[in-house]
């Protein structure tokens, strides 16, 4: 009997490093997928003002490749932050029947609607308004 004791001590000890063979195995891969997706997490394009500063310094761009460029950049930035400040939209869908609105100068999806005056435009607004001097 006790040779089989023997055999199930050994056993046991190849389960155990069989399971400490998988928990390292998937600890590493944990953090070799967080080293590699951690690279793409600098944006959409990974170029910055600062590094299309330095291209136009180190002679790598044009006057016009740097301001068409900053510009792009410029764009993506404001448009994500026109998302952030939509007026809210109605959280519940309108019953059969009932009509739904949207807030002047948004349509239903709360975008803004082109052309249309709204009041923190910074420009002047090409269309006078209503009741406003």
């Amino acid at each position: 009997m006790s040779g089989s004791s023997g055999q199930g001590g050994a056993l046991l000890l190849w389960i155990g490093v069989f399971v400490v063979v998988i928990i390292f195995g998937t600890i590493a891969l944990l953090l070799i997928r967080h080293w590699a997706l951690r690279g793409d997490s600098r944006g959409d394009s990974g170029l910055s003002l600062e590094s299309l500063r330095q291209m136009y310094i180190d002679g790598e761009l044009t006057l016009e490749e740097y301001e068409a460029a900053r510009d792009a950049i410029v764009g993506v930035v404001r448009d994500r932050a026109d998302r952030g400040t939509r007026p809210p939209v109605a959280p519940n869908p309108p019953e059969a029947g009932e009509e739904r609105r949207a807030p002047p100068g948004y349509d239903l999806t709360g975008d803004r609607i082109p052309g249309y005056p709204h009041d923190d435009d910074d420009d002047d607004d090409p269309i006078p308004l209503a009741g406003r001097d």
